[in-house]
């Protein structure tokens, strides 16, 4: 756990104990159910009445909620990864390119940072999508 690497640093590398009380102090915020339950929560009010009838968002149930557990609604379905990754093959289809190719296309565009070319590419998707 993190107190061990933490005794550890103190003794043998006190040089890199900022950075691991850092981390630590990141590791407390990002694993707070509650925070992250008021953020999904916030999420939810602010999507679903504009963009509910294109996209889902789990509704949180605060009772169930506590630091280390966060309980929200249940969707049946493919991950997020899943979906994505089933828009981008159809995407691929659409353009007679094979899916591997248009997503290291992707991936490459992502990398590189060019946020003009990504934007390009995100107006033909769209236009994909509105065929649907």
């Amino acid at each position: 756990d993190i107190g061990t690497v933490m005794q550890f640093l103190r003794l043998f590398m006190p040089q890199h104990l900022k950075a691991m009380e850092e981390i630590e102090d990141m590791f407390e915020t990002e694993f707070d159910y509650v925070g992250e339950a008021e953020n999904q929560a916030r999420i939810f009010s602010n999507i679903m009445p504009v963009f509910g009838d294109r996209v889902a968002v789990p509704e949180v149930f605060f009772e169930y909620c506590t630091r280390d557990v966060l309980v929200s609604e249940f969707f049946n379905g493919p991950s997020l990864v899943k979906g994505a990754k089933a828009q981008l093959e159809a995407y691929a289809r659409s353009i007679n390119r094979p899916y591997e190719e248009v997503e290291r296309e992707q991936l490459e565009l992502l990398q590189s940072g060019d946020h003009k070319s990504i934007e390009v590419e995100s107006r033909r998707m769209h236009r994909y999508q509105a065929l649907l």
